[in-house]
Order: C-alpha cells, then structure tokens, then sequence
C-alpha cells in the first residue's frame, strides 16, 4: 500500500478489476475497512436534512455525521461513537444537544450504550418514497 494522503486514507493500487491486493493484504471488507477508503455520504435525502437544517445549533453536523455511518450499512441502527463524531468536530455537547433535537424533530430514535449512541433514522423511508412520486410523476409530462 502506498503512503496516507492528507486525509490519512491509504491509498489502494487500482486496476480495471478493481483494488489490487496481495493474497497476504487480502481483507473481509468490514464496516471499519470500508470508511477508510470511502470518506464520502452517499445519498443525502434532501427533505430529511432540510428538517435538520431548520433546527438549532449545529445540529445539521450530527445529522450529517449520523447519515455517514448509516449509509455504511441502512439495513441496521447506526452506532456512533466519538470516533465518527471526531471526524466531523463537534464536541460531546454539541452531540448532545444534536440528538435531542432531531429525536423531538422525530426525524431520529437514539439511546445511549455506555459511550456510544445506537440510531434509528426515521422518516427517511417515507421522505424517500416522496421524492421518488414526485421525480416520476414529474417525468410524465
């Protein structure tokens, strides 16, 4: 692997098969293997973000940070811990703070486990569903 880039992500050698690795380098790709060489949100659902926009502080960054983790694996609740939060700079209280906010939004469920917080994204199905009704009733014209 070659030297870390300024986002520490090692960088993999690529070819048209895809990532090149030695059979000694070969992983299971695992939830912590994948997030360190996809340092991107896949699929920001607009309505459901503009609904954490509009609530206070910064809690549009925990809601950002929350959709990180669950766009890694949508099939479960998303558990957050300090590390993920880390990466996006907002504080304990600020996280806090965030997750209340969204919880009384109802657009999250949360519960503490010890130092990590385990997510429900709600409403997102639904907000979905919307904007796919709309996009083709949209294309009909």
């Amino acid at each position: 692997m070659k030297e870390n880039n300024n986002f520490g992500i090692k960088k993999l050698p690529w070819t048209e098969k895809g990532f090149s690795t030695s059979s000694n380098e070969t992983k299971k790709i695992t939830r912590q293997y994948r997030e360190t060489i996809t340092p991107y949100i896949s699929r920001v659902p607009i309505p459901w973000i503009g609904e954490a926009g509009k609530l206070p502080g910064r809690t549009v960054v925990v809601a950002l940070a929350i959709l990180y983790v669950h766009g890694m694996n949508p099939k479960q609740d998303a558990v957050l811990t300090r590390y993920h939060f880390d990466k996006f700079s907002v504080s304990r209280g600020i996280v806090q703070r965030g997750m209340e906010a969204l919880q009384e939004a109802g657009l999250i469920k949360y519960r503490k486990n010890g130092n990590s917080y385990v997510v429900t994204v709600l409403k997102l199905e639904a907000m979905t569903e919307t904007i796919r009704g709309i996009t083709h009733s949209g294309s009909d014209r």
